[in-house]
């Protein structure tokens, strides 16, 4: 396989080649060659060689691409001498087997072509004899399991007997002493003795009042102690209700508190351990909370002396699930005494609240943060003249840097650390926002991230994705056409003509007179002199300036901007257009940041559809990468369960195996015995029976070959299926891997678009026609009636009448002449 854009190189090796028994097939583009490497994985190509300096893709990244979907193909390089530090970078990259340089001899390629196809036939071979050991190492494999399946239920079997006994002695042992002389109480002797009601309210009052009452006895009674009761569970319970008598030291200190708790919900005139007891304290106490609830506060309404004890305080606090970070009692007592201290004729006119419990407080994220030590907002492609069009000579002060010049540093986002509120509940925090930091085309991302310097002398370059990046200049003195062929640079290209029709510029950024009907790929500006005319595609993550443009399809992250027309175009951009002194005729344009004209439409043109406020541009592109990584991970759901098939199916093979290695080794031991019997019958001269004997002989035979031909296909078949598991995990992982770079770049899109405020406006200042029709992000209009010197701007408010609903509308305000 000959992959080269230039097809005399294709005639030049299929014709040193074809003679000698090869046969050459030729490609001018790179994915129609990786895609016939993919699908003749099973029977692959000896070699592929490639040219390296290619419009569609460099000869390194295609032969990295093969080595992927071929492995087992060899390949060959072909550059120019200037790439030798390319060459070497591809043999540990693409891991090629060869390279040449442009002019290469013709016996040179010959040679390199036949020590290729040599280390081919070597590697296939071993590859057969590997396949060909693994699968009799299968085969010896399949039938020790055979016999270990066979040990294995033979000693199920014992082991089963073996259970049925011990099941059947535990029977004669139960029933010899199933009596016992141990007498249970009756459930009816401990109802009668307790007078409980034979109901469910009954038995359901019970429980609560002896559960809730001991329960809050005990653990106010703890509180008092400076302890806390302990969880057990059942079987812990029961344990211990057959042991001796537990913790009476502890039972003596815990009297003395619970008698006092009671007399002192006694003398307080309520039920400490019932909804009372809250509402009683609701009239004297009001307890508050901070936002976060990381605080609570408690003032005092109504002075009580009898309730205005830490033990209440505390209780009190229960009922709003308060039980994490509550103040010390010295605290809480000495709050206390000075309420009961005060004045009550003078009271504070803003009484302080307590703090009565401090939770622990949450660490907020720390968002990251980039900066950068360039310009990263020059735009100037040259002087921008009266009539509009560009001075190419004075191009102003252009920002240079040389190599190993501190370009961007990024603080790194620091995640943050959740609280706990005052009810022992965790206080969420956001997570930090992170952004893009890469370094793109002639810079470097230092060892620990934070850091991006420049690896060559160059203009440096920020995209609207975030990488930065430093690019040399490429100029072309007059047109960009024939002469030429399309340009893919991965640097600045100076055009100091008209790019012409069919051709196409790939690169950082296009300075060019006029662009006619060509397809323009950038990741930094277009600025043109002239117009832009007929232009199919023009994608820009930069800024597009033009003295005017024609019939032309337009996608930017920047602003676009225009000194006159705008005529029959489709336009989207994430910034703004700005038209000030010119005319908008009949076309689309959606602009994140709005759009500035001077007329808009005329008395003969169709009507224009402005969109402002939205970014179309960007939503379009993800709406592009979703659907990218749905096809995706369709098609790996589909491998997917093509692996679960053909595991399947694998299965069932081992067992066909076994059946037929089985069926085999059966009449190899008949035969054994056979052999053996008909000497005995041929030497006694009993003919008949010798050849009935061997008419058996033949037919087991005829069995044991029969298995083989079998185990034989199945192990082929088992061959084909691991090499399809293998093929389909791979192709996962490649669309794995696609998807995550579609969900990276997804990411830097939305990254990008959040950092813009939407701006639903239209300015126009002369004249803005009827029929035009402007859309907001929430609401349109159709402007019945030629407006002059206006600013149409989509607002929110809400209706009195419609009880304070948020609606939008577009209004439209006169500047004054």
């Amino acid at each position: 396989m000959v992959v080269e854009d230039k097809t005399e190189t294709h005639d030049r090796v299929r014709t040193l080649l074809t003679p000698m028994g090869y046969d050459v097939k030729g490609f001018t583009e790179p994915e129609p060659a990786l895609e016939e490497l993919e699908q003749t994985k099973e029977t692959p190509y000896v070699l592929v060689i490639s040219g390296y300096a290619m419009s569609e893709m460099k000869g390194d990244a295609l032969l990295t691409k093969a080595r992927e979907a071929s492995p087992d193909t060899f390949r060959i390089l072909i550059a120019e001498a200037a790439y030798i530090d390319t060459m070497v970078s591809a043999i540990n990259t693409a891991r090629i087997h060869s390279c040449l340089t442009h002019p290469f001899d013709d016996q040179d390629l010959v040679n390199q072509v036949e020590q290729c196809s040599l280390g081919f036939k070597a590697a296939m071979k071993m590859k057969t004899l590997k396949q060909t050991i693994q699968r009799q190492n299968r085969q010896l494999f399949q039938i020790a399991s055979n016999y270990k399946k066979k040990q294995a239920a033979d000693l199920a079997q014992v082991n089963a007997r073996e259970k049925e006994i011990r099941v059947l002695e535990s029977k004669l042992k139960s029933g010899q002493h199933s009596e016992s002389t141990e007498k249970v109480p009756e459930l009816d002797d401990i109802i009668d003795a307790k007078e409980i009601q034979f109901t469910a309210p009954g038995f359901g009052l019970e429980f609560q009042k002896m559960k809730s009452q001991v329960k809050t006895i005990l653990e106010t009674a703890l509180f008092n102690q400076g302890m806390e009761p302990r969880a057990l569970s059942y079987q812990d319970v029961i344990f211990r209700a057959l042991q001796e008598r537990q913790y009476p030291e502890l039972v003596r200190k815990l009297i003395p508190p619970i008698r006092m708790l009671i007399n002192q919900s006694h003398n307080a005139g309520t039920d400490l351990f019932g909804l009372n007891f809250k509402r009683y304290m609701d009239a004297h106490f009001q307890v508050s909370f901070s936002d976060d609830k990381a605080k609570a506060f408690i003032n005092i309404l109504r002075k009580n002396p009898d309730i205005m004890s830490v033990t209440c305080i505390k209780y009190y606090l229960h009922w709003y699930n308060i039980s994490y970070g509550i103040a010390p009692d010295d605290k809480i007592q000495d709050w206390l005494d000075q309420g009961l201290k005060s004045d009550d004729k003078k009271p504070p006119e803003k009484p302080q609240p307590f703090v009565v419990a401090h939770g622990l407080d949450p660490i907020l994220p720390v968002n990251g943060e980039i900066r950068y030590h360039f310009a990263t907002d020059f735009l100037h492609a040259g002087k921008v003249n009266e009539d509009g069009s560009i001075n190419f000579k004075d191009r102003g002060d252009i920002p240079f840097v040389k190599a190993n010049t501190f370009l961007a540093s990024k603080v790194i986002a620091e995640t943050g650390k959740p609280g706990i509120d005052v009810t022992g509940r965790e206080i969420p925090v956001q997570e930090p926002v992170d952004r893009t930091f890469e370094a793109g085309a002639g810079a470097v991302t230092s060892e620990d991230g934070k850091k991006i310097h420049a690896t060559v002398d160059g203009q440096p370059h920020l995209d609207a994705l975030g990488k930065v990046s430093v690019f040399p200049e490429l100029k072309i003195n007059g047109d960009l056409g024939f002469e030429t062929g399309d340009v893919i640079f991965d640097g600045n290209v100076v055009v100091n003509g008209t790019v012409k029709s069919g051709f196409k510029v790939k690169g950082a950024s296009l300075t060019a007179q006029e662009v006619e009907g060509a397809e323009i790929d950038l990741t930094g500006d277009l600025n043109v002199s002239m117009g832009i005319v007929d232009a199919k595609l023009v994608n820009v993550r930069g800024t597009v300036q033009a003295k005017f443009i024609h019939n032309s399809k337009i996608g930017a992250f920047g602003d676009l901007i225009v000194q006159r027309e705008i005529v029959d175009s489709q336009i989207r951009l994430s910034g703004a257009c700005v038209n000030t002194n010119g005319t908008i005729i009949n076309s689309e344009i959606s602009a994140n940041m709005g759009i500035e004209a001077g007329n808009i439409g005329t008395d003969t043109s169709g009507a224009s559809k402005l969109t402002v406020g939205k970014d179309e541009h960007t939503l379009n592109l993800v709406a592009g990468i979703d659907a990218q990584i749905r096809r995706n991970m369709e098609a790996g759901s589909r491998m997917t369960a093509e692996i679960a098939d053909l595991e399947k199916e694998d299965q069932e093979l081992h067992g066909t195996i076994a059946n037929h290695a089985t069926v085999q080794d059966r009449a190899q031991l008949e035969l054994k015995s056979i052999r053996e019997s008909m000497a005995d019958l041929k030497a006694s001269g009993n003919m008949a029976a010798f050849q009935k004997v061997k008419q058996a002989a033949e037919q087991l035979e005829e069995d044991a070959r029969n298995a083989e031909e079998d185990i034989s296909r199945g192990f082929e078949r088992q061959d084909t299926i691991a090499g399809d598991i293998t093929r389909n995990k791979e192709r996962i992982v490649r669309l794995e891997r696609q998807n995550a770079e579609k969900e990276k770049e997804k990411k830097q899109l939305l990254e990008y678009t959040d950092t813009k405020t939407p701006k639903p406006e239209v300015k126009a200042g002369k004249t803005i026609r009827s029929g035009t029709r402007v859309l907001g992000p929430n609401t349109t209009m159709l402007i019945q009636e030629n407006q002059s010197r206006c600013r149409v701007v989509e607002i929110a408010r809400k209706s009195d009448e419609s009880g304070g609903i948020l609606f939008h509308e577009m209004q439209i305000t006169n500047y004054p002449v």
